[in-house]
């Protein structure tokens, strides 16, 4: 696919929902109609395939009618929307990236904490390591994580080439990592929050530092 897309892992969740919505009659299939291109009433009814990749114009266009329906606003609704799928996609371990996740958490707590900067560059590894998991995900994205120069004792994530992104995925992102926190450390502070700047960069950016966040020496 040319288009930029989505791993349908992510997409059936999207179609289920909608599914569920119409047959509870909360959206009538004229308004279906309206709403949604003659590519995405037919995905409606198709069988979405974990490993196949689906239009990312479709996934946002549907996403953002499920947000409506719900009635919620789009920064809680896709902040959910996105643990939501973390939950899932760990739970059926479908990529080593989350799994890694847990062995990870481990070894950090078996460090040394009074060394400061080599959890600090254990932690920076690690994210690299899992941010990987875009690629899986998205067809489209240049995903960089490095020392973030504003903050200290913080990292953060550049997305570049990102205009395919919607406002709802930027914050379903947000979601999807700090269920990723929450689920290996059980915090349930959100440790990553993300803006726009540019229309094609996102920038995500954590709450509070490496140092703060495990009780260790700043690096």
């Amino acid at each position: 696919m040319d288009e930029p897309a989505i791993k349908g892992s992510i997409f059936a969740s999207v179609i289920g929902d909608l599914r569920s919505l119409r047959d509870a009659r909360r959206i009538s299939q004229e308004k279906l109609e309206q709403r949604l291109s003659p590519l995405e009433q037919e995905l409606v009814e198709s069988t979405i395939s974990p490993a196949a990749w689906y239009p990312m114009e479709s996934y946002a266009r549907i996403t953002d009618l499920l947000c409506e329906l719900e009635g919620k606003t789009p920064r809680e609704y896709f902040r959910g929307r996105g643990a939501t799928n973390a939950r899932r996609l760990i739970e059926k371990g479908l990529y080593g990236q989350l799994e890694f996740l847990k062995r990870w958490e481990k070894s950090i707590d078996g460090r040394e904490r009074g060394d400061g900067g080599a959890v600090f560059q254990s932690y920076l590894r690690s994210l690299k390591l899992v941010v990987t998991l875009s690629k899986s995900i998205y067809s489209t994205g240049d995903w960089r994580v490095e020392r973030d120069p504003d903050r200290a004792n913080c990292v953060r994530i550049e997305i570049l080439n990102a205009a395919a992104y919607s406002e709802g995925m930027r914050y379903a992102i947000e979601g999807f990592l700090n269920e990723c926190v929450r689920a290996v450390r059980g915090s349930t502070k959100p440790l990553f929050r993300s803006e726009r700047v540019a229309q094609d960069h996102i920038r995500i950016w954590m709450t509070e530092s490496i140092a703060d966040f495990y009780g260790v020496p700043p690096a």
